[in-house]
């Protein structure tokens, strides 16, 4: 992630504009929170309680509905959710405190807040999600009757909620909120080299390779590949040896049955381009030595001329 610009509120914040909100302020508001993992969930109610803590979300031209309108319009919604109503800034720091409480000793949580992953609650709200004029029904029933409890509770559930429904035309002033908690992974990259170096695990182990001729998986934007190092020095000892050579079967030849003319025939047939007929009986036999010369040829163990010899005596 690159963060290219941070915003910086001005000493004097502009006034929003007048213009009553929908719910009643005797509902409260709601305070949504959510991350990835429920590790990352954690984190972000830390950091929320610490900054309202520390003050530096609660100067004098920081007031809650303001906090509250940019943490439901400004941030997008994940799967792991915290949501609770709350009715100060006060009440915020006091309910986040029992969240982080009850979540790290795995207790129940206290009344009013809710936490869960959206796939618990899914099918609660599936036709909700299906249906956007049953879900405008149910959201304008909440707000007529104030129940910010039940809508608390249908967005951690998983309810795709549009949360300027709430605030109706009125705009609100941007908030510097903390920033979201990063997994923090750890990337190595080698000094000059964009690309990536498998790295060993241990110390003096040696980096495993995917493959002996595909030792470095390389990929980037427009195509995935591999990459092979070699050193005169990372030669294996199995490498080294002497390769051994083995025999494989021989080619299957077809027993035809063929014949070889003498020098008269082929003279008294008027050449060898004219084909002459084999007299009876005068055809090669013993084909199974004869394709035994031919494998002591492919070994090397005897020459042409021998084999073509050879092939002359059987016939």
């Amino acid at each position: 992630h690159l963060v290219l610009a941070e915003y910086v509120p001005s000493a004097a914040r502009p006034s929003a504009v007048a213009v009553e909100p929908l719910m009643a302020p005797h509902a409260g508001f709601i305070v949504p929170l959510s991350a990835r993992t429920p590790e990352q969930l954690l984190r972000k109610a830390h950091d929320l309680r610490d900054a309202l803590q520390a003050g530096s979300l609660c100067d004098p031209g920081c007031d809650p509905d303001a906090l509250v309108y940019n943490l439901q319009c400004h941030r997008d919604a994940m799967d792991e959710r915290l949501g609770f109503v709350a009715r100060s800034v006060q009440n915020v720091i006091d309910t986040l405190g029992a969240y982080i409480d009850a979540a790290g000793s795995n207790r129940p949580l206290p009344h009013g807040v809710f936490a869960a992953h959206v796939r618990q609650g899914r099918e609660n709200v599936r036709l909700l999600n299906e249906d956007a004029g049953m879900a405008a029904l149910v959201v304008d029933k909440c707000i007529a009757d104030g129940n910010t409890l039940k809508l608390c509770e249908l967005w951690v559930k998983g309810l795709a909620l549009d949360w300027r429904r709430l605030h109706g035309p009125r705009t609100l002033p941007m908030v510097v909120l903390p920033s979201y908690p990063f997994a923090e992974d750890a990337y190595w990259i080698s000094a000059g080299n964009s690309l990536p170096v498998p790295m060993p695990s241990r110390v003096g182990e040696k980096a495993r390779h995917l493959h002996p001729l595909l030792q470095e998986q390389v990929a980037d934007l427009s195509a995935q590949g591999y990459r092979l190092v070699a050193h005169g020095q990372d030669i294996d000892v199995d490498s080294a040896r002497p390769t051994e050579r083995i025999h494989l079967p021989t080619y299957a030849f077809a027993r035809m049955r063929c014949w070889i003319p003498s020098k008269d025939e082929v003279r008294a047939a008027g050449g060898p381009t004219v084909a002459a007929t084999p007299p009876p009986g005068r055809h090669l036999h013993n084909l199974d030595v004869i394709a035994g010369l031919f494998a002591e040829l492919e070994e090397d163990k005897m020459s042409a001329a021998e084999v073509t010899a050879r092939v002359r005596q059987l016939a």
